[in-house]
Parts: structure tokens; sequence; C-alpha cells
């Protein structure tokens, strides 16, 4: 008998297939959840060439101290969070391999890389009308000009703390801790009902055997 292996399972698949059941084939937006991520929170008080130079090759991306931005390459983005704090977000395949070669980078600097991927969880907003969604909720300004792809912002959604990422041009990432994770899902699909939004449940967490 193939041995099971076990995998994060999401809080969120019951109520992801309920939604699905009664409404998965919206014409308007698409409302879905993030495959599960390695999500490391690094802290460095260092000049930002030097950290760079440490963890540049590693992360295959320069660390950016623009406010408000996100930068990605092929399979990891990091987000700055404020002043000398940065969001490491990777596939989770990833996470052991890159915690143990930076911290082996950041040794003897002036740092600290925490582990947040069992905190968070990130919804997925996408088509036409996500923007009309959002702004039902949120007080920012999201027109393109104000909110470009590539910005990011910690704000509220209705009642939920909430990271947003415009990602894509009609594509919006909703990072929150998972204790807000049901409410923002429900309030997101309410939201979105006038413009025949569409849920879309898939397996992306659980047991492989």
């Amino acid at each position: 008998m193939a041995e099971a292996t076990l995998r994060p399972h999401s809080q969120l698949a019951g109520a992801l297939a309920e939604l699905a059941a009664r409404h998965s084939a919206g014409a308007g937006p698409r409302l879905s959840e993030s495959p599960f991520a390695a999500r490391l929170m690094l802290r460095a008080i260092e000049p930002l060439d030097a950290l760079n130079r440490r963890i540049g090759p590693l992360l295959g991306l320069a660390l950016d101290d623009t406010p408000n931005r996100a930068t990605e390459s092929a399979n990891l983005t990091v987000f700055w969070q404020r002043v000398d704090h940065w969001l490491i977000v990777a596939p989770d395949d990833r996470r052991e391999a890159l915690i143990t070669a930076l911290d082996d980078a950041l040794a003897d600097g002036d740092s600290s890389l925490v582990d947040l991927s069992d905190y968070y969880t990130t919804l997925l907003l996408e088509g036409e009308r996500a923007v009309d969604v959002l702004m039902k909720g949120c007080s920012l300004d999201l027109h393109p000009r104000a909110f470009a792809v590539g910005d990011m912002a910690l704000t509220r959604l209705a009642q939920a703390d909430v990271m947003l990422h415009r990602s894509g041009e009609r594509r919006y990432a909703i990072q929150m801790r998972r204790s807000f994770a049901e409410y923002a899902l429900k309030w997101l699909f309410d939201a979105g009902l006038e413009y025949d939004i569409g849920v879309i449940h898939e397996n992306t967490h659980g047991v492989e055997s």
C-alpha cells in the first residue's frame, strides 16, 4: 500500500466547495484560493546593497525598499512591508531549503527570519469587474493610475485586515490571517453576486497518496 504524504489542509475547503456548487460558472469575476505557499518575514538592518549581495543570488532578485511595491522573479515574490521588513513568498516545496540558505547567508548580520507560512491565507480575485468588487469594501484608490500592477498595500477589506496586491491587469491577491479567511471569502462572494461572480474550488491542499 502506498504511503500517504501529508500536505497542508485548507480551512476554506468546505466553504469553497459549497460556494462553487452554488455559483461556479459565473461570467463575471472569478474567486479562488491560492495554493499553500512558504511565507517568510525577513527583518534586516543593514545597507540594502550589502543585503542584496548576501541574499540576492538566493532569491533570484534584488530586494527593493520602495514602499508598497512587490518584486517578482520566476517563482518567488518579495513584498515590502515596512522599513527593514520584507515578506518573501515562494512555493511551499522550497520552504525548508530557502530557510536554510537564508539563515546561512544572514548568520553574521543583524537580521531575523520568521516562518509565517501557517499564519496566512491568500484569496485570488480576477476578471473584468474584480476591482468593482473590491471597491465595495476597500477605501484605497484602486484606479490604475494610483494602484498599478505590482503595487501592494496593507489595508482593510470590510472588517478584515489584508495585504492587497495587484498581481495582474485584472488580478488581485488578497492575503489575510487565517482567522479572517472564511469571513473574507464570503464577503467577496456576496459583494460579487451582482457581477455574476464565479467560485473556483481546486484541491490544491490536502493529502496525496
